[in-house]
């Protein structure tokens, strides 16, 4: 026996997985901005001045050791940061192509935020004394 199913029923695509996405970047962007603060913190009490000068690189020890059980937990964050927001861009712009994406104007303008604040913290990361700050964590030695 065939069911008739009216052609206007299709199944909706599912809003789940954008928005998990979404809490995700915004929830790395957030934890990445902690890490920035905690490392450029630590440069600013052991040397005085927040962006690291060359003549730091001998007593990059010291921001570890002020950092306690963080230091390994920032160094793991700048160990993956560029891979993270890699896979975080093309998951963005994979979404934006996904039709459930498009059914929420809250949804779409989150998504291109959390996006956005992901370039940013690859820009910071690349170009500030945070980026070295952070960077000095990977090898404390």
């Amino acid at each position: 026996m065939m069911t008739m199913v009216r052609a206007d029923t299709y199944p909706r695509p599912s809003t789940l997985v954008p928005w998990v996405v979404t809490v995700a970047q915004f929830a790395y962007a957030i934890w990445f901005g902690v890490c920035v603060w905690l490392a450029l913190d630590a440069t600013a009490h052991v040397f005085g001045h927040v962006a690291p000068r060359p003549a730091d690189w001998q007593n990059e020890a010291a921001v570890a050791g002020r950092l306690g059980g963080f230091a390994s937990w920032i160094g793991f964050t700048a160990f993956l940061e560029p891979l993270v927001t890699a896979a975080s861009i093309f998951t963005t712009a994979g979404l934006l192509f996904h039709r459930g994406t498009h059914r929420s104007r809250l949804l779409l303008w989150c998504l291109v935020a959390s996006g956005v604040m992901m370039i940013a913290t690859l820009v910071m990361y690349g170009t500030t004394p945070a980026g070295v700050a952070m960077s000095w964590l990977l090898d404390p030695g």
